[in-house]
């Protein structure tokens, strides 16, 4: 199970990305709005990252200043991840 214990509001959802985008260059496009905890990108499907940041305020600078934004030369979607999303699953 993959458990971590961010505070509410401290992640974001990353999409649109290009399949060859690393965490290190997710890193890279989140510099400068706070303490970056954890990246993880996903393989299967690519194209989609998610970034906890230590404090919910700079994980809400960072959807509002990068959503729409180009990483590697894509027009990526940066939103909080807690959005709610109908998948049925309880937490």
């Amino acid at each position: 199970a993959h458990q971590d214990t961010a505070p509410a509001g401290c992640r974001v959802y990353v999409g649109g990305m290009g399949e060859t985008t690393t965490p290190a260059d997710v890193r890279r496009y989140f510099r400068g709005f706070g303490e970056i905890l954890h990246v993880w990108v996903a393989r299967a499907p690519p194209g989609i990252a998610l970034v906890t940041f230590s404090d919910p305020m700079a994980a809400e600078a960072a959807c509002r200043a990068l959503n729409g934004g180009y990483l590697n030369g894509r027009r990526v979607r940066v939103e909080p991840s807690q959005a709610r999303r109908s998948d049925g699953g309880g937490g």
